[in-house]
């Protein structure tokens, strides 16, 4: 009889023991599959992802969004290839209690879906604001082996911080000031590259990070690796095509982008803005008497000139030969001539290579200026304008500016 309730015990107890395995189990395989379900969304996006910071919002908020890993924060830091130093990119969460019980308790009751978000990114033209990734783009870490950003991207292997790691991490440029209690950091990596880290915290929640939230991070870590590289890839070939071989400086093709992209905003806004067509007068004489090579160091010379002397929000761009032309977005026709003067002023004061052999004993330009919509209000017009001002700028003797 005793025998019969210890092994009826034992069974019990078997049974009990091979639920609980079996609920782990099923657990397990749940979160394997939302895994998968997150991974499939995130690779439809990412075909239509062409720059890294496409790819790094998708995968900031694959680890943030409720459809996703569900951690109230995530920071992406890449490594400069150059320099070694790790570099803040970009931040997602919110900035207070108040705002994050109100997002979480608005996707809860909206049920918001991976697409929600994406589709809001590309709404706002990929802007991110507010203070937390305001803090995150502060950070650049030069090679430091106790920097826990550093540390992990050289091991490899995700890792847990806490509180009792504070003296680590404390003191490690702002990680201190966003990151109170406990953080997650994971490596961006392939076999032959670290690219970067990504961090998470549940700073609002205060869930505590279980370790099938390390595994599930790093398994989208190692996704986003072959993603990023993609997307860095691209964008430097992107950059290839569109800047001058010679100059460095943006060549035809993106100057015709960029003019037809401000010509569609001035008509769609109602805003004015102006463009300098700009030619170096007797070239042909400066590579005649001072041979070609001599002729490209001038056209680099000039380049570096104007891409240093306009505002960050002008183009200049190589127009053609010895044509240069810059692109003056909210500016109207004075302010484009007084921007022509002072660049030609720069000139005049510049020293040049076989400048002794031009006609005036230096090198300058002649320019002419066209504003949108006063002179034209298509490409095809502004150019013309601006190089029918310009040939007058050269029968009136070259060495000035023609706006009118």
């Amino acid at each position: 009889m005793m025998r019969d309730t210890e092994r009826d015990l034992t069974l019990r107890l078997e049974v009990a023991r091979l639920r609980e395995e079996t609920a782990r189990l099923r657990q397990e395989l749940g979160l394997k599959n939302q895994n998968i379900n997150l991974l499939t969304k995130i690779n439809r996006n990412m075909r239509a992802a062409l720059s890294v910071r496409e790819v790094s919002y998708l995968l900031l908020t694959a680890a943030t969004a409720g459809a996703g890993l569900g951690f109230n924060r995530a920071a992406l830091f890449l490594r400069d290839p150059d320099s070694d130093r790790l570099r803040g990119i970009m931040g997602i969460g919110p900035d207070t209690e108040e705002e994050a019980h109100r997002v979480y308790e608005d996707a809860d009751r909206k049920r918001y879906g991976f697409d929600f978000y994406i589709n809001q990114f590309y709404e706002r033209n990929f802007a991110i604001s507010g203070h937390f990734h305001d803090t995150v783009v502060r950070v650049d870490c030069p090679p430091s082996r106790s920097n826990v950003l550093h540390q992990v991207l050289a091991a490899k292997m995700p890792r847990i911080f806490s509180e009792t790691d504070a003296p680590e991490w404390k003191g490690a440029e702002v990680l201190g000031e966003l990151f109170t209690s406990e953080f997650l950091v994971a490596s961006i990596a392939n076999t032959t590259e670290a690219l970067g880290v990504i961090l998470v915290d549940n700073f609002f929640t205060n869930r505590p990070i279980m370790t099938e939230d390390v595994w599930a991070l790093q398994t989208l870590c190692d996704f986003g690796a072959s993603m990023l590289l993609s997307a860095r890839h691209y964008e430097e070939a992107e950059k290839r095509s569109v800047i001058d071989d010679l100059t460095r400086i943006y060549n035809y093709r993106y100057l015709r982008e960029k003019l037809c992209d401000e010509i569609e905003r001035g008509r769609r806004y109602k805003r004015r803005f102006s463009v300098i067509l700009a030619d170096i007068d007797h070239f042909k004489n400066f590579n005649d008497k001072n041979g070609h090579l001599t002729g490209n160091k001038a056209l680099k010379d000039m380049a570096r000139i104007f891409a240093e002397n306009i505002r960050t929000v002008d183009t200049v761009a190589r127009f053609g030969g010895e044509e240069f032309m810059v692109v003056l977005p909210e500016t109207e026709r004075d302010g484009a001539r007084r921007a022509a003067e002072k660049l030609l002023a720069k000139v005049r004061a510049s020293h040049f290579t076989g400048e002794e052999n031009q006609p005036q004993g230096r090198v300058t330009f002649s320019a002419g200026v066209a504003s949108f919509p006063d002179d034209a209000e298509d490409f095809e017009g502004l150019i013309e304008a601006a190089d029918r001002r310009l040939y007058i700028a050269k029968a009136q003797g070259r060495n000035c500016i023609v706006s009118e």
